[in-house]
């Protein structure tokens, strides 16, 4: 914390941690800290538990989201393959998408589909409660069978 330095001291000299205002000894000074709860600024990361849709085995892997005013951001790392029983791919998300016309999220996400390392997209719709992975940039959808995954993501979205 910057020292405060007045040319006459008295009573309402500033100090080291001191504000003063119109001659009058207000109180102490702090930084603002960056919050670590959950939605403050600088908030917390926090891991969920999310329903995967898509497998008879599922992936294992870390789970976990920031919340930052009305925006999330999700970070996904599947460090094992599950396998697969569906062409489709989802993972429940810890808080809703904000509601907004014609709107989606999406990134690129790296994937594993049938044991082949490629590139797929991770979407969220409007007002969307689930992930969406496909299998590729043009959004196919995954091999029924073998080993499915998306090895790492990160993608921020709006909320209420």
């Amino acid at each position: 914390m910057p020292t405060i330095n007045s040319p006459t001291p008295d009573a309402t000299t500033l100090t080291k941690g001191k504000i003063q205002l119109a001659g009058v000894l207000a109180g102490t000074a702090a930084l603002p800290a960056f919050s670590t709860t959950a939605g403050g600024l600088g908030g917390a990361s926090i891991s969920w538990s999310p329903t995967i849709v898509g497998f008879s085995a599922n992936p294992s892997g870390i789970y976990q989201y920031t919340k930052v005013g009305k925006f999330v951001t999700l970070f996904i790392n599947q460090y094992t393959n599950g396998t697969s029983n569906s062409a489709t791919f989802t993972i429940s998300l810890p808080v809703t998408a904000l509601t907004l016309t014609n709107a989606q999220w999406v990134v690129p996400a790296q994937v594993v589909n049938n044991g082949a390392s490629g590139f797929g997209q991770a979407f969220i719709a409007s007002a969307g409660t689930v992930l969406n992975i496909t299998a590729d940039a043009g959004g196919s959808g995954f091999a029924t069978s073998g080993n499915k995954r998306t090895i790492g993501m990160q993608i921020t979205y709006e909320v209420a």
